[in-house]
């Protein structure tokens, strides 16, 4: 496990389904430096989240409310819309340097 002080400038951001699992003042802390450009936040260490919170005024940050495990009918329309949604990218060229770019 990587302490965010040991982060470089090449990293780019994290996704954490889970916040609760890291530091988040030492995420932030590295935000607001710079050594980390961006995070996708689904979860918190204390829910609901609040007004005030932490990650307002952050540009860089983007939250989502916790939504898992919603219901069975939930999880059934996800693995629908999903599935033709991976099919298709599978059928794609493989992506050159990470970015897809689609013709017109």
């Amino acid at each position: 496990m990587r302490s965010f002080n040991e982060i470089s400038a090449s990293d780019s951001g994290i996704s954490a389904i889970d916040c609760g699992l890291i530091h988040e003042t030492s995420l932030a802390d590295a935000l607001k430096s710079g050594r980390l450009n961006w995070a996708g936040l689904d979860s918190f260490s204390a829910e609901p989240l609040t007004t005030p919170n932490r990650w307002q005024g952050f540009s860089n940050v983007i939250l989502s409310s916790h939504i898992g495990g919603v219901s069975d009918a939930s999880h059934i329309r996800m693995g629908t819309v999903t599935a033709p949604n991976i099919l298709a990218a599978l059928q794609q060229p493989a992506l050159e340097d990470g970015v897809s770019f689609q013709s017109k």
